[in-house]
């Protein structure tokens, strides 16, 4: 067993060898659950190709399929690891899942020498975060100028990752992986809500708002103006977005300074 403390497994290296046979580990976004032989078809095949070429046996783009380039592929890879029994069959035995990236150990449960069973713990790694949770701020829905199938990124310790606005969180492990990696073990950070593919808009400050009883918004554009409705696509405690169909040039910073019970009706 190569495991120690500290030792980094990558995908496609020796992680073990049981009754004188290598056992390879592998990364992916899931694991392999079921041997993967010719004529298969799914996902699950789509990532054994992917490992597959990634080690050099497959030349071919990764489709789901597994026709005769996947089988000759399967083949060299059990004929270099002592498996020629196995012939055109990936088996789940002869593989170890090491998780979404390389496996960092931290502490070693099985020795050389002790027999093990399928589900026994061989090593443990480090403690890795399921999600992202996410702290929307005020007045940041899903509406926008791009509309509500905008796509938006999330911007926190320079690396961007794409998010569903609402959802709260990034679930993805590759993603989830970036965010924590650039954090350096901490577990908070400022973060920054944007539209993937920037949009022109009109900022005005927040305080020139106006919500009446009724829940309608305006803004006014002089001490002797009418309100003027508006519609917020975005904004904060500070200021506030508008489309930049909003004609005006000007508006009251301070309308409840300067008006009489300004009201929206």
């Amino acid at each position: 067993m190569p495991f120690d403390f500290g030792t980094v497994l990558s995908s496609g290296a020796v992680a073990l060898v049981v009754d004188d046979r290598e056992r390879i580990g592998y990364s992916a976004a899931a694991p392999l659950w079921r041997d993967v032989a010719s004529g298969m078809s799914g996902p699950d095949v789509q990532r054994a190709q992917e490992l597959l070429k990634a080690w050099g046996y497959l030349s071919t783009g990764p489709d789901g399929r597994a026709g005769s380039a996947t089988t000759a592929a399967i083949t060299a890879f059990n004929k270099a690891h002592g498996q020629s029994s196995a012939a055109g069959v990936l088996r789940l035995d002869t593989l170890v899942y090491l998780g979404v990236r390389s496996f960092t150990t931290v502490e070693v449960s099985t020795r050389p020498g002790q027999a093990v069973a399928p589900g026994d713990v061989l090593a443990t790694g480090p403690v890795r975060p399921l999600a992202v949770v996410v702290t929307e701020g005020q007045g940041q829905g899903s509406g926008s100028i791009a509309g509500d199938g905008a796509a938006f990124v999330l911007d926190v310790a320079g690396v961007t990752v794409p998010y569903e606005m609402g959802s709260g969180a990034v679930t993805d492990p590759a993603l989830v992986a970036k965010v924590a990696d650039a954090l350096r073990g901490q577990t908070e950070g400022a973060a920054r809500l944007r539209l993937a593919t920037p949009e022109p808009v009109v900022t005005i400050p927040a305080s020139a708002v106006i919500t009446d009883p009724n829940g309608a918004l305006c803004v006014f554009t002089g001490p002797k103006s009418g309100p003027l409705a508006v519609t917020p696509i975005g904004g904060g405690t500070t200021t506030v977005q508008l489309p930049t169909t909003f004609a005006a040039t000007e508006v009251l910073a301070n309308p409840r300074d300067v008006l009489d019970n300004p009201s929206c009706s």
